[in-house]
């Protein structure tokens, strides 16, 4: 049965039809890489002499953000024990050596100029580390122990990093950003030496002192580059800026306008060193339900700068390590009777660096994050051998993700409020 509509309401309009538009302008065509647009488009002035590509606008441009990476690990070990004394005072430890070979195939894709296309690319990266380490524990005292250990460490690669192709993106007016993965990257590299010194003054309780530092050989990190798109040091395609513009150069979104062109890298590190807090409580002194109760805590302090580098070799910027607080504590406040627990936890981190040299000619010359305070809870109740309830809350403060730029004027960039999260399940066990 037909509706009808009331009054003046349209029973008409007009639409697009994709086959006139593909006829026109060859939206939907690969092959089109030299057709001229017409003198009354809005495409680029050089597209209505020389011809663009009407390909560039689709899917085609994004596949750089596209890949997989194929990682490999080997590993082999020796270790060995020893336990005795030093006059009546216990001492015991290990001492070993890990080797370990790394193997990686990174395929992603990227613009080929020449060609005019979207090409696949395959890049095989291969590395292998000698990691000795040492750990030792003296127990002066049957509640007491110093312990001390120093190792070669290596950390590798995230696997997003190493992606090979080139992504490029537009925010309003803000310039162009070109990221890209690389797939020759070294893992972390590092000099470890810790200390400790660990009080285990009653059943479950510990209050501990702990010293680090890390002499950082290869680090990875961002390097930014602020230049104009076309002419790029790393012959990137003006094609891929006109992606990022929407199929349209303008006087907001042109290539010859700087833009920031960001990369992982290795170079060498810098020493950072830092100190350790720790304390546990059980209230099992207090008498019945109170015994239940406890609390946990500990407090780190890291000191590191370090020096980054442009593509020229130059410092572009000095600044604490990438995503490193100088501060940050953990507080827990707990209930445990076996069959029902709770907790309530504070998490605090200090502001830390995102990226360095984002874009220092206009005093963009760090991207930070702003210090954060998260509270946590959860709970569950044991109904049985069986069966568990949970429950669990998550930024219960509602605490905002919010990073600006430049390590002076400190503007405001961007802003993240993912709201509260709350979780009810069941658990079952057999």
């Amino acid at each position: 049965m037909p509706r009808s509509a009331p009054g003046a309401t349209a029973t008409s309009w007009i639409t697009l039809d994709p086959s006139k538009l593909n006829n026109l302008y060859h939206v939907f065509d690969p092959t089109a890489e030299n057709y001229v647009w017409p003198s009354n488009s809005t495409a680029s002035g050089n597209c209505l002499t020389s011809g663009c590509s009407a390909y560039q606008l689709g899917p085609g441009q994004y596949l750089t953000s596209n890949g997989t990476i194929n990682e490999d690990d080997y590993s082999a070990w020796f270790m060995t024990n020893w336990d005795t004394t030093i006059g009546k005072v216990p001492f015991r430890g290990n001492i070993g050596v890990r080797y370990a070979l790394t193997e990686t195939v990174g395929q992603g894709y990227n613009y080929d100029a020449t060609a005019k296309a979207i090409v696949p690319v395959t890049i095989a990266n291969t590395y292998h580390d000698w990691l000795p380490s040492l750990n030792a524990v003296l127990e002066p005292a049957d509640d007491f122990l110093i312990r001390f250990s120093a190792a070669l460490a290596m950390s590798r690669p995230n696997l997003p990093d190493l992606v090979p192709g080139i992504s490029a993106s537009k925010s309003g007016t803000g310039a162009l950003s070109i990221s890209g993965g690389n797939a020759l990257l070294k893992p972390y590299r590092s000099k470890d030496l810790d200390t400790s010194f660990e009080w285990y003054y009653s059943k479950g309780a510990l209050f501990s002192v702990a010293f680090f530092y890390k002499h950082i050989d290869d680090l990875i990190a961002s390097q930014n580059t602020n230049t104009a798109f076309t002419g790029n040091p790393f012959g990137i395609p003006n094609s891929v800026a006109l992606a990022a513009c929407g199929g349209q150069f303008t006087s907001f979104c042109d290539p010859s306008l700087p833009a920031n062109f960001s990369f992982k890298v290795n170079q060498k590190g810098s020493p950072l060193y830092g100190t350790e807090i720790n304390w546990q409580q059980p209230f099992d002194f207090l008498p019945d339900f109170w015994s239940n109760f406890g609390v946990l805590g500990n407090v780190t302090f890291v000191q590191a700068r370090q020096n980054y580098l442009a593509a020229n070799g130059t410092i572009q910027a000095t600044a604490d390590l990438e995503n490193l607080s100088r501060t940050s504590y953990n507080a827990t406040f707990y209930y445990d009777d076996t069959v029902f627990q709770a907790r309530i936890s504070a998490n605090f981190r200090s502001k830390y660096l995102d990226t360095a040299g984002v874009n220092p000619g206009n005093n963009n010359d760090l991207r930070l994050f702003a210090p954060s305070l998260n509270y946590d809870a959860s709970a569950s109740y044991k109904v049985n051998d069986n069966f568990t309830i949970t429950a669990q809350g998550i930024n219960l403060g509602n605490e905002p993700i919010i990073s600006y730029l430049d390590s002076v004027g400190m503007r405001l960039n961007h802003g993240d409020w993912t709201g509260r999260e709350f979780y009810l399940g069941v658990r079952y066990a057999y």
